[in-house]
């Protein structure tokens, strides 16, 4: 939010120096400033926009999360909870099934879950609160991607967002007293590249024997399994995804993040190459490596590899054989590679000679993540009838794109 607000402000200030300039000249502006002043107006504009857009995304959020911590059921009753599990096991009964879940704020400054399903007359079943806490929660700590501390932009509709950037950053020069400051060099140049919503669907099977069973808590199980099956397939594409028809993946090898070494070891690393990758990222990127929350703050490095890769890293050791490293042994923490914490997922390539095996750096710079908050529910019992299990099917949408390929490098494994 500052960084939005800082660069809103400096267009606002850039744009008001140049008309100033125009003012006491008593002119009408040239082509290039006019260009200049419509471009400033509109870096200004955009900026406004996804201030606005995050003010209001992160208060549901903060509600969200408060409501789970608190356990209540934001006003809903036994009566809804056993209602929501009956409609899910309708699906038993039915050939098909559809519903939709929806983050609605209410008046009173609360949120409000609310299922809109085509088998309810009444207009939809208040969810329960710890089935889409679950499903937060759950889509939440198992991305590993996320766990970096990437901007994450929360919307309640999947609209197109531009999302303004800066390719060239400014340049300061040095210039001589009573010098003029050129208009022109050193500026900072912008694009403006689109987030959209892509759909991302997850299908858990479920035996009939499970759904009959009134002792099995249908909703956290559901809630827990789809959850993790939406992260492992959105840490995917926010990872490998190249931007044609789906999100552009922070490791996608041409318009991801930038090479910051080639590993000395044929398909293998070295001790060096984990120190080099580190310091080919700016200074600017890194700040301090110390943190004790579970997720990556803003601003803060990570590191992002395969567990395997993370496993040889760890193997590492000096000529005494003395390890290079310590596994952190804390239940429930982050591992840590030379003071930095490590988020790791199969979906990052194995150890391979040519592979792009990890990524370093400051993640909130260099990805953003647009996640809607609207997920639909459909349940199936035809497509499992040889196995006579239903089909539940969870079904998000998401995008992501590289916003400053210098801010996180990967490490590329030496073919030979």
């Amino acid at each position: 939010m500052e960084g939005l607000l800082g660069e809103r402000a400096k267009a606002l200030t850039d744009a008001q120096k140049l008309l100033g300039d125009i003012n006491r000249d008593d002119r009408i502006p040239t082509a290039d400033e006019q260009a200049e002043l419509d471009r400033l107006s509109k870096v200004a504009d955009d900026c406004n926009d996804r201030a606005q857009l995050l003010e209001d995304e992160n208060r549901i959020e903060r509600e969200i999360v408060a409501s789970t911590a608190r356990g209540d059921d934001a006003g809903i009753t036994s009566d809804d909870r056993a209602r929501f599990d009956t409609e899910l096991r309708a699906g038993i009964e039915a050939r098909t099934y559809s519903a939709v879940v929806r983050f609605q704020p209410r008046e009173d400054g609360g949120i409000e879950r609310r299922l809109s399903s085509t088998t309810d007359a009444a207009g939809g079943a208040l969810v329960p609160q710890d089935f889409l806490g679950r499903i937060y929660e759950s889509r939440r700590d198992n991305s590993a991607v996320r766990a970096c501390g990437p901007e994450v932009l929360n919307t309640a509709t999947g609209r197109s967002i531009p999302v303004p950037r800066v390719t060239t950053r400014a340049v300061a020069s040095h210039v001589a007293q009573g010098g003029t400051i050129s208009r022109t060099s050193g500026q900072p140049v912008f694009d403006d590249p689109t987030l959209d919503a892509y759909a991302l669907k997850a299908i858990v099977p479920v035996s009939f024997e499970l759904l009959r069973d009134e002792d099995v808590d249908l909703v956290s199980w559901l809630s827990n399994h789809l959850g993790r099956a939406l992260a492992y397939a959105e840490d995917d594409w926010f990872i490998s995804g190249d931007g044609s028809g789906k999100p552009l993946g922070i490791n996608d090898s041409t318009n991801g993040a930038m090479v910051g070494g080639t590993s000395t070891v044929s398909g293998g690393i070295a001790w060096p190459d984990v120190v080099k990758l580190q310091y080919s990222i700016s200074g600017g990127y890194t700040g301090s490596a110390a943190s004790t929350d579970q997720m990556m703050p803003m601003g803060r490095p990570a590191w992002l590899m395969g567990r395997a890769t993370l496993g040889e890293i760890y193997a590492l050791s000096d000529t005494t054989g003395m390890p290079l490293f310590r596994p952190r042994r804390d239940e429930g923490a982050m591992d840590m590679l030379d003071g930095y914490r490590v988020a790791t997922t199969d979906q990052m390539p194995a150890l391979g000679t040519g592979v792009r095996a990890g990524c370093f750096g400051n993640f909130y710079d260099g990805l953003i993540v647009r996640s809607v908050n609207e997920v639909r529910f459909d349940i199936d019992t035809s497509v499992y009838f040889e196995t006579d299990e239903v089909a539940f099917r969870a079904v998000a949408e998401v995008d992501s794109h590289v916003r400053d390929r210098t801010a996180v490098k990967a490490l590329v494994i030496k073919s030979s």
